[in-house]
């Protein structure tokens, strides 16, 4: 669910109002947010969690959510209706990618293995860089879920395994090596 009443697409740029951010992050280029995945996305659920980033924010501190019912329908529908430029002019070198340097991804949705019931768990997301994770709006799915709501980020099974691996144990260190070494035991059925 969402303030634009609307499906929002992954990648689409929203703007947020103006009383949901810190005051040093008022102005309007700070507030551009990047749409990744969340229910609230869509524009007939419950939930209304959307998780993305700023455009004008820094690695590693960029990834977050915001609630669909804080995005500024006006000044989003001006944003999609022209060229973002003028939004952006005094915002040098945005941020176009959400890969970091070894091309992992932000964050990966996942299951909270102690929540299984044989068929189902709850859906988790693992930060990159964190220990933990976090919980989502996603509820209980089964893997193949969580597979396919990855593979539409560019996900795959093994990065998956990676991030799972590193932030249980708090070390992202060898990221590229744990992610190749589950790349190499991953079987494609």
């Amino acid at each position: 669910m969402n303030a634009l009443n609307r499906e929002i697409k992954i990648g689409e740029r929203l703007v947020i109002k103006v009383e949901k951010m810190d005051e040093e992050k008022q102005e309007l280029k700070d507030r551009i947010f990047v749409a990744q995945d969340g229910f609230g996305m869509q524009a007939y659920t419950s939930g209304t969690k959307i998780f993305g980033y700023f455009e004008t924010r820094k690695f590693p501190d960029n990834v977050t959510y915001m609630s669909g019912m804080d995005i500024s329908v006006d000044e989003t529908n001006a944003l999609k209706n022209k060229s973002p430029k003028p939004f952006l002019s005094d915002v040098a070198n945005v941020q176009k990618s959400k890969a970091r340097k070894s091309g992992q991804p932000d964050f990966v949705l996942a299951q909270l293995r102690s929540t299984s019931d044989g068929k189902t768990m709850e859906v988790i997301a693992i930060r990159y860089g964190e220990r933990g994770y976090h919980r989502t709006d996603y509820g209980r799915q089964t893997m193949q879920w969580v597979d396919d709501e990855n593979a539409k980020m560019g996900i795959d099974e093994a990065t998956m395994l990676a991030f799972e691996t590193c932030s249980l144990f708090g070390r992202w260190d060898n990221f590229d090596e744990i992610e190749r070494k589950m790349k190499a035991k991953v079987i494609h059925v």
